[in-house]
């Protein structure tokens, strides 16, 4: 019993979502994040970033301007989230809340990225995820604190070569 004390989810992370047809098309969402980081500092053949993946943008009800809602948006696949940056041209009147009764905190969108970049900046010590494309397949609200549990890129930033970060 080497591993006694690590405490691992026993179940996949959308099982805690109460709303059944919600959880139903979220399990299609899958990690990417980590390996298009990796993937930004050390290209291999071996190993490809995935295509057209499934992910959720969050966007806080509070950020009002283009320009607050642009630095706001984290996306989330499931295991880590990352700090989230649309281009030039995105439409962000389509990424704001339509829920009358404005009772959360935050905005979820179910969304595929069909074209996406990782970028480190040094600066900053951290990796945005720079979406050019994307196509939002619907808007969602929660009451479990689902996503809360997922640490963030920077998290893990520390264990890539390229990062001077320390150990959070």
């Amino acid at each position: 019993m080497a591993f006694e004390s690590r405490s691992f989810p026993r179940y996949h992370w959308v099982r805690r979502i109460r709303n059944r047809n919600i959880a139903s098309e979220l399990v299609k969402v899958q990690p990417f994040i980590y390996t298009a980081c990796c993937l930004n500092i050390e290209p291999s053949s071996a190993v490809e970033a995935l295509e057209e993946p499934f992910a959720i943008f969050c966007v806080p009800v509070a950020a009002f301007g283009v320009a607050n809602v642009s630095q706001s948006i984290k996306t989330y696949d499931g295991s880590v989230f990352i700090r989230t940056i649309l281009s030039e041209n995105a439409d962000y009147d389509a990424l704001r809340c339509r829920t009358r009764f404005r009772s959360h905190d935050s905005c979820f969108w179910f969304v595929r990225l069909l074209e996406y970049s990782v970028q480190y900046n040094e600066i900053e010590n951290e990796f945005v995820l720079m979406v050019q494309f994307l196509s939002i397949i619907h808007e969602f609200h929660l009451r479990e604190p689902v996503f809360a549990a997922m640490p963030s890129m920077y998290a893990y930033c520390w264990k890539l070569p390229c990062c001077n970060a320390h150990p959070i």
